[in-house]
């Protein structure tokens, strides 16, 4: 039996000549074999390298099987070919010669999916009904031996106003026995017009530029088993501002959307704002030691990466609070080296005055029209002066009258997650948490260096007629050279609607317009239902956290993580409840679950506070990971997102989590000809069929059990009305 879906990257079907086995997929057997069925083979590297020139992708892929049997292999290699891809032109290559492959289009690629599902009675490459795919022979793969394989094609990448989509299928956990030693795409892009943005929904990307028509992505991580296809869109446009969006919706209900926002780092009208800028760093005794030392190495950092026109101050505290200086100051290469003298100097003894530093640091802004910022790092709880974490809360919101965004860093379990979250969040700011073990000087530059920058601030978008809801983030931050807002919500009213951006630029309020369309329906983009359930949850994570919990807050968490399957360490115990309980009775758990959440100070409050900012800051598909109190990061079992419905694994079977009681329910004869109509009437299936022997899901106002025994075939008068 294969894990509960297949990859749909580079599949190998290997054929054992002395026993059966899988291999990368399944295996077909060629002539009397034993019983004995061996783990899959492992993949030793994938390797992608993809050249975008003027919206023509020429994809090359590299990849070493290992066939760790003492038999030779010979093998089907097949590539399911991503959904919507154009393919003009393709060649194989197996031990660097040249080998026949075939392309079979979507009919041809379902009947040998078929074929093989029907033989081996294992339902995971269901998953590719309705996609092209390539196939090929491969022979020998020698015993105990490695195979390399290669395949180049290219197609035309489709535009949508400006925004360009590419797509490879990378999904190879199924595949390899073993994790992968080492994966990497590598995209370039090149275009006459300038690249404005880039964004992946599924994978965490470096980006290189070299001027506005040329850019390099690259996705590298090692010992890994990919688990999803890789996505980039890419937007191409002489903009000054550039906005995207992208919608998902079905008939029924209000739709989804997400909104890119990227400025033209190339533009000539494009400028960086003169900023004012206030560290106030934590000197007191627990600060001893490395913490100390990697302090003073990230205020370094920041100090020399001030910009000419850019003002600056430095407070550093214990229980006394000191001064660089008590005003503003140009950040000369004089004042920066005076600064970092200053800096050099310091070391760690005494209280914490938390109060008295802030105030200090407040204090010291001007009134204006130049954004403003505060970097506040501490390791600590206050203990003197004012402690009492609502009225520091209270005291700097008065205090902050310039509008000042607080960016927070908490070093270490000893401290305030509520104090240091609300300072950033209530100020349109963030926090960031130094965990042990974790670098101050890496966590501090990586921050700086996105927001040293800012080109618009005070950021306002108007949707017009589109009727949009529940928009996250819900404070929207100011936006900087280099970076991109990602904005996700609801939309009631279908057709083309007037996007207003808004924002402060040296003083004065520019605006941007645009025409964007909702689409009426559009189910191409389900990963954007995910990524704004993960933020809701998220956002009302932190909100129990900072304000304590309601009824209709914990409910609303728990019907989201059911909806989506998107689970937090409050409601993993679904997974092991019947899909119809009420929520009612899930939410009595769920508030007892949540009791974790009341606690401020310790390993536990940290790492809570950094999972609920993950989820609420999202750009990626959330991986269903959390952090536990020892910071180790935990993967939630039994849980699968297909498209946008999620599946629970109960006892041994994947049941849709949207499930009622009140539906009636159809049983299919698992690989029976009822089974494989599902499949031809509506290949989407296929992916719900992957997920095992014993599947449950809906269509329609009914459920589908797979299961032993049940319906073998279906009249088409029952098929017409089952989709209807």
């Amino acid at each position: 039996m294969l894990s509960k879906k297949l990859s749909p990257c580079l599949v190998l079907f290997a054929v054992l000549l002395a026993c059966s086995a899988y291999a990368d997929g399944i295996i077909i057997p060629v002539r009397p074999i034993s019983k004995r069925i061996p783990p899959p083979l492992s993949i030793k590297y994938h390797h992608v390298d993809v050249t975008i020139n003027n919206q023509v992708a020429r994809t090359e892929v590299d990849q070493v099987f290992k066939n760790n049997f003492g038999s030779e292999l010979e093998g089907i290699y097949i590539f399911p070919i991503p959904p919507g891809a154009a393919i003009n032109d393709f060649s194989m290559y197996v031990g660097g010669e040249k080998i026949d492959a075939r392309l079979l289009d979507k009919e041809s690629a379902l009947r040998v999916y078929e074929d093989i599902v029907r033989r081996q009675k294992d339902p995971a490459l269901l998953e590719y009904a309705g996609r092209d795919m390539f196939k090929a022979r491969v022979y020998p793969i020698p015993a105990y031996g490695e195979k390399r394989v290669g395949l180049v094609y290219t197609e035309l990448i489709r535009k949508d106003t400006n925004l360009c989509p590419y797509r490879y299928s990378l999904n190879t956990e199924k595949f390899s026995a073993d994790p992968l030693n080492d994966v990497r795409v590598k995209v370039t892009i090149t275009s006459r017009v300038p690249i404005l943005s880039i964004y992946s929904p599924t994978h965490q990307i470096q980006i290189e530029r070299s001027g506005p028509t040329k850019a390099v992505v690259t996705y590298i991580e090692k010992n890994v088993k990919p688990d999803k296809d890789f996505v980039i869109y890419y937007r191409l446009s002489k903009e000054q501002m550039g906005v995207s969006l992208l919608s998902y919706k079905e008939w029924r209900g209000d739709g989804y959307f997400l909104l890119l926002v990227s400025p033209n780092d190339w533009s000539i009208d494009q400028k960086v704002l003169p900023k004012d800028v206030v560290f106030v760093f934590d000197r007191s005794g627990s600060m001893s030691g490395k913490k100390i030392e990697q302090a003073k190495s990230s205020l370094a950092f920041c100090l020399n990466a001030l910009n000419e026109k850019d003002r600056f101050a430095l407070i550093t505290f214990n229980d006394v609070v000191k001064e660089f200086s008590t005003t503003l100051l140009r950040a000369s290469r004089k004042n920066v080296e005076n600064a970092k003298e200053f800096v050099k100097g310091l070391s760690a003894s005494g209280g914490t005055d938390i109060h008295g530093a802030l105030m200090s640091g407040l204090d010291i802004l001007e009134s204006g029209s130049r954004p403003k910022m505060l970097l506040f790092l501490t390791d600590g709880l206050p203990t003197v002066g004012i402690t009492d974490v609502n009225e520091i809360v209270r005291r700097v919101a008065e205090r902050n009258s310039k509008g000042a965004r607080a960016f927070t860093f908490g070093v270490g379990y000893d401290v305030n997650t509520r104090l240091l979250d609300r300072l950033a969040n209530e100020s349109k700011g963030s926090s960031e948490y130094v965990r042990p073990n974790e670098d101050i000087e890496v966590k501090v530059s990586s921050l700086y260096s996105k927001i040293m920058n800012p080109v618009l601030t005070d950021i306002e978008i108007h949707y017009g007629s589109a009727g949009v809801s529940d928009v996250y983030p819900r404070e929207i931050p100011d936006l900087f050279k280099g970076s991109q807002l990602v904005l996700t919500g609801r939309y009631r009213n279908s057709g083309n609607a007037r996007i207003v951006l808004e924002g402060k630029m040296e003083g004065k309020t520019k605006r941007f317009s645009y025409t964007l369309a909702f689409e009426r329906k559009d189910k191409e983009n389900d990963f954007i239902p995910l990524l704004w359930a993960s933020r809701r949850i998220g956002h009302l994570i932190e909100e129990i956290k900072a304000h304590g919990k309601s009824e209709e807050l914990v409910e609303e968490i728990v019907r989201l993580s059911k909806r989506f399957g998107i689970l937090t360490e409050y409601t993993s115990f679904l997974v092991d409840k019947d899909v119809t309980v009420a929520l009612p009775s899930l939410r009595e758990e769920a508030e007892r679950k949540l009791e974790a959440a009341d606690e401020a100070v310790g390993g536990w409050a940290v790492n809570q506070s950094v999972n609920a900012k993950r989820m609420k800051k999202s750009a990626q598909v959330p991986a269903n990971t959390y952090y536990d109190d020892r910071g180790v990061e935990r993967k939630f079992e039994n849980v699968a997102q297909v498209g946008n419905r999620a599946f629970f694994n109960q006892n041994g079977k994947w049941v849709e989590t949207t499930g009622d009681s009140k539906m009636p329910v159809v049983k299919v004869k698992r690989f029976s000809k009822a089974y494989f109509q599902l499949l031809r009437n509506d290949p989407s299936v296929g992916s719900y069929l992957a997920l095992g022997q014993n599947v449950q899901f809906n269509i329609g106002n009914q459920q589908i059990q797979i299961a032993d025994s049940g319906k073998e075939e279906f009249t088409q008068s029952e098929l017409t009305e089952l989709f209807d």
